[in-house]
């Protein structure tokens, strides 16, 4: 963890992680002064760009999670969608991957039309973690519980049904079901929306994929 991350009062992730997580981290103080609820989303939306620039990815994530889950503010879903946009492409625990995920096709709705591609993107993470994952469990579980919500919504009670769901839309497919939620990211955030240096996380992406390819 950074000494920024140290501070009292820099971020407010109770919600988020949890009141006692928050606590624990330093995040959070007892003593901290009120904010009202824009400044208090002036704040974090500047600590994820500040964390950004620091490419402290960890904490970065940590203060969208906290902004996703201001629903009050008109401006969450851009937060939500920066939020599991970061998940997908940082080295992000599985618990806080499928976690967004999740909150994301609640978000939407299970009606939404890729509810499904974003079910389906979550049990392909879990499957590509290592089985000794302490998270994986509960990951796996919500994981199915996100395609039962979605399968449903689409009206799907029989075996054979859910098959040719699955092969419509190409959820057995990530090079079909993955692209569209890419685009509805962007799409959410919009071209001059974005708090995260997307440009910073695809080049340590990219260093890292180089180095493990070598």
């Amino acid at each position: 963890m950074s000494d920024t991350q140290n501070k009292p009062g820099v971020i407010n992730i109770e919600v988020a992680r949890g009141k006692e997580f928050a606590q624990q981290t330093g995040q959070t103080s007892d003593e901290a002064p009120e904010r009202s609820a824009e400044e208090d989303w002036a704040i974090n939306v500047n600590a994820v760009k500040q964390y950004s620039k620091a490419r402290a990815w960890e904490e970065c994530l940590n203060a969208l999670t906290y902004l996703s889950t201001r629903e009050n503010n008109p401006e969450a879903p851009r937060a939500m969608a920066q939020r599991v946009w970061l998940s997908l492409k940082c080295a992000t625990p599985i618990g806080d991957v499928t976690l967004a995920l999740t909150a994301l096709q609640a978000l939407l709705g299970a009606k939404h039309e890729l509810s499904g591609n974003l079910a389906s993107l979550a049990n392909l993470l879990c499957q590509h973690r290592d089985e000794r994952d302490p998270e994986l469990p509960l990951a796996q579980h919500h994981a199915q519980l996100m395609l039962q919500a979605a399968g449903e919504a689409a009206g799907i009670d029989t075996t054979e049904a859910f098959n040719a769901w699955v092969a419509e839309h190409g959820l057995d497919d990530p090079d079909t079901f993955i692209p569209p939620i890419m685009t509805m990211l962007e799409l959410m955030v919009g071209d001059d929306g974005w708090w995260v240096d997307r440009d910073a996380v695809q080049e340590e992406l990219m260093a890292y994929n180089a180095d493990k390819a070598e």
